[in-house]
């Protein structure tokens, strides 16, 4: 039986990459980023497989595959999953705050708002301790702007040493602050090195239980996340749930059947 439900799963990710790949509106990027990084259709439908179907098996060390990368990257092009819905709650709440400057601490790959923000007057700035991850974004961003350089800064980030960049009106975390060793320390830390009106925007797994091994903390239901927030010294202004479509988000399928991702807005009083 557990036979049979593997191979129904590696026949869905084999169908997800197929019309990824030959999604007319982001054939010619996709294609481009192959090219760039050598990266075959056969290295992605292994590292796809392996990042929805082993979730409890690898470390943060898997993140330095530029095929993942990429693979990271498709997700965010998944029709009704989590991945898009994501990145509308947080262009969402960025539209609302209309913030000056933006910086993004384990950003993994560039989500949408970083595209929809090369056309403002928006300073970025996007961190994560992995080389591999900047390498892509250079490609990826430069891809959507040439004048990217004027707008967006790539950098090196440690969630476990570095002091957050001061001076920017939002700081966002998407699914990168559980990877921190303590991150209570770590978020804490971080928001008294701001000013008072700082808005943050998280993005935090709600486990439920058995959490992944690679997360320091978890949540077993909403109320633990704002509850922690406040704990932490952040005021929150809004927040949304959002279900795991078991038809496209197929890691899921792994996980506790009520996991979930809670999408915050909050705010430094």
């Amino acid at each position: 039986m557990i036979l049979l439900e593997q191979m129904e799963t590696e026949t869905r990710i084999k169908n997800l990459l197929g019309l990824t790949l030959n999604d007319p509106n982001h054939k010619d990027e996709i294609n481009f980023l192959m090219g760039e990084f050598k990266i075959t259709k056969e290295q992605l439908l292994a590292s796809w497989l392996y990042w929805d179907t082993s979730i409890r098996k690898y470390s943060n060390e898997v993140y330095s595959s530029k095929a993942l990368r990429l693979v990271m990257h498709l997700h965010n092009y998944l029709k009704d999953s989590w991945h898009e819905k994501r990145q509308e709650c947080v262009l969402g709440y960025l539209n609302k705050i209309m913030p000056k400057s933006i910086c993004e601490i384990g950003f993994g790959t560039p989500q949408k708002y970083v595209k929809k923000y090369l056309e403002k007057d928006v300073k970025i700035i996007l961190g994560d301790y992995e080389q591999s991850s900047l390498q892509f974004a250079e490609k990826l961003i430069s891809r959507w702007s040439s004048y990217w350089k004027q707008k967006v800064d790539l950098t090196i980030f440690d969630l476990n040493k570095d002091n957050l960049p001061t001076d920017y009106t939002v700081y966002i975390f998407q699914d990168s602050i559980e990877h921190a060793d303590n991150p209570s320390k770590a978020l804490k830390k971080y928001v008294e090195g701001v000013l008072s009106g700082t808005h943050f925007i998280f993005s935090l797994p709600i486990e439920v239980g058995n959490p992944i091994p690679e997360h320091h903390i978890f949540w077993k239901d909403k109320d633990e996340v704002l509850s922690w927030l406040a704990e932490c010294g952040l005021e929150v202004i809004d927040n949304t749930v959002i279900k795991m479509n078991k038809e496209v988000d197929l890691y899921s399928l792994s996980l506790h059947p009520d996991f979930s991702e809670l999408v915050v807005l909050a705010r430094k009083n």
